[in-house]
């Protein structure tokens, strides 16, 4: 018979491999690490709980409460660290979440150059209360407004106005405009306005001659709110009555009856919302008017604070006018405004405006105007 040998070290390299082949299937430990085969319990999510936060700034007499703000909310943990976070809210109330059982929370608003702030225990914050952050402080008034007439590439002066002030409000605005003729700017017409405590009274108008040319007189409510006018022009006169209905929803309807020396009437309906002239509509005693809808940017509009009044009342909107959707009956214009581009100072005042002009009829863009704001 035919003796097998197995030499010694196939014999080693045999075991080696069968031991390997083994302690494939083994993990040991690591210090520091936890063992695979021992469960680590999940940790504990974190708790949040709303706040609700809202910005209101009053410029002048007016109060913004539908605007966006920046605000930064900091709560402090069991250890005292603090947990900070920077964040855009939304115009109007926000409910914001904040982590649940901090000893103290912070909440800190910028916005116009106002910064107001409120730091509250854990004891103290409820989330059945809206905390109102903000402040306010006088209106900056408007000095000039310059327009331009873009032209072959490039504005052109086309009209400017000087706001004068005194104490009481504003005293007088100078007018100029371009005329084909003159290669500067004329000087047209000017404004004059008389005051009764805070209340125009009286708007007198003169011609570059220093020649009286019109006037338009206001008659006021117990509250301050005007309800008779009467404006002389070389055209004509005109007798207009006003009339305020206030909703429960906080807007207002004001109607406007006008009579003039011709022997026609209209009535003008004006609907706010929000502070703002949302929608009108003209309707005359021969059939024809105009109507529309209005839609406006949440920054300041600075003729709003002018207390400068007119017979349609087109200064009291509190914000600026972004969009306009005009119909007509009875004859309508050759252009109308249909864009509008606003260029905006760190306290929310329009500096700029490019205003865009479409054919009624054909809606072809036809030009558009620049207007500079100065305070």
């Amino acid at each position: 018979m035919k003796r097998i040998f197995i030499q010694p070290v196939f014999l080693v390299a045999m075991a080696l491999v069968a031991l390997t082949a083994c302690r494939r299937d083994i993990e040991l430990p690591v210090p520091g690490k936890p063992n695979p085969t021992t469960p680590v319990p999940d940790k504990a999510p974190v708790e949040y709980i709303d706040v609700k936060l809202q910005a209101v700034i009053t410029i002048g007499s007016i109060n913004y409460d539908s605007i966006p703000a920046e605000f930064r909310i900091i709560s402090w943990d069991a250890d005292n660290v603090p947990h900070s976070k920077d964040t855009l809210l939304a115009p109007g109330v926000n409910k914001v979440p904040v982590i649940k059982g901090h000893s103290r929370y912070s909440f800190r608003v910028n916005k116009w150059g106002i910064t107001d702030a409120i730091t509250l225990s854990k004891d103290e914050l409820r989330q059945d209360v809206i905390y109102t952050l903000g402040g306010g402080k006088p209106a900056k008034l408007l000095k000039k407004e310059e327009t331009f007439l873009y032209v072959m590439g490039a504005y052109q002066p086309k009209g400017k106005v000087n706001y004068n002030y005194t104490s009481k409000g504003l005293a007088f605005a100078e007018y100029y405009q371009k005329f084909p003729e003159h290669a500067e700017l004329q000087y047209t017409q000017k404004q004059t306005y008389s005051h009764a405590f805070n209340n125009v009274t009286r708007i007198e108008v003169t011609n570059a001659e220093n020649k009286q040319i019109g006037y338009t007189t206001f008659d006021y409510s117990a509250s301050n709110k005007i309800v008779n006018m009467h404006e002389v022009k070389q055209s004509g006169e005109t007798y207009s009555s006003v009339a305020y209905d206030y909703g429960n929803g906080g807007g207002a309807e004001i109607t406007i009856d006008y009579l003039f020396d011709n022997g026609q009437a209209m009535e003008y309906k004006l609907e706010f919302k929000g502070g703002n002239r949302v929608s009108d509509k003209a309707v005359t005693s021969r059939g024809g008017g105009e109507g529309g809808t209005y839609k406006y940017d949440l920054n300041i509009n600075p003729f709003a604070h002018m207390n400068m009044p007119n017979t349609y009342l087109t200064h009291l909107s509190k914000n600026n006018l972004i969009d306009e959707q005009k119909g007509y009956s009875g004859g309508f214009p050759v252009a109308e405004p249909y864009k509008f581009e606003y260029k905006y100072d760190e306290e929310g005042y329009p500096v700029e405006l490019i205003k865009y002009y479409k054919n009624y009829l054909t809606k072809e863009e036809m030009y558009k105007t620049k207007t500079v704001y100065t305070y």
